[in-house]
């Protein structure tokens, strides 16, 4: 008996996850995009997120380092 999870299935799965995050990045966009724009920090957006009740799909509270992968997948420059 072979044992773990087939190799195509993890490819999917992968897939799957990016295309969770890039959702995930859509639904803020709207707010982290113009900020990005004018330079404001990560850290600075994620207080922004925060104070206005915005919560991550997890519903916890936003980090820097999530800022920091949204603004890659949206390609904020």
């Amino acid at each position: 008996m072979k044992l773990g999870t087939p190799r195509w299935n993890l490819e999917r799965l992968a897939e799957g996850k990016k295309e969770k995050h890039r959702q995930d990045c859509q639904k803020v966009s709207d707010v982290i995009v113009p900020l990005r724009r004018r330079g404001m920090s990560l850290r600075g957006i994620c207080e922004v997120l925060n104070s206005s009740g915005m919560t991550t799909e997890r519903g916890t509270r936003f980090h820097p380092s999530l800022v920091s992968r949204m603004v890659k997948t949206l390609e904020v420059v």
